[in-house]
């Protein structure tokens, strides 16, 4: 990361830089497709109309991989659990 140090430099000059490479860096967002949609474990047991006890083993066993986001929270990437079910 490239190091700038800032002098003399009016609040309001500031603020535009600041402005520029955020939208930059909004600018290289991908989109977010519909198969890569993050599901609660609640959505991916609706989704394979399966208890959550299901869905929990089933991440027990490694077959339906997951992330944990902060506060804990679990999530399943859609297009991840519609390749889990193909290959099974």
């Amino acid at each position: 990361m490239d190091q700038t140090v800032v002098k003399n430099l009016g609040s309001d000059v500031l603020l535009e830089k600041i402005r520029a490479i955020v939208r930059d860096e909004l600018g290289q967002i991908q989109p977010i497709a519909e198969t890569e949609q993050l599901l609660t474990l609640q959505e991916t047991a609706d989704l394979l109309s399966c208890s959550l006890a299901t869905i929990h083993d089933l991440k027990r066993r490694n077959i339906l991989p997951f992330y944990k986001l902060a506060g804990g929270r679990v999530y399943l990437k859609k297009s991840e659990v519609l390749n889990a079910l193909q290959s099974q």
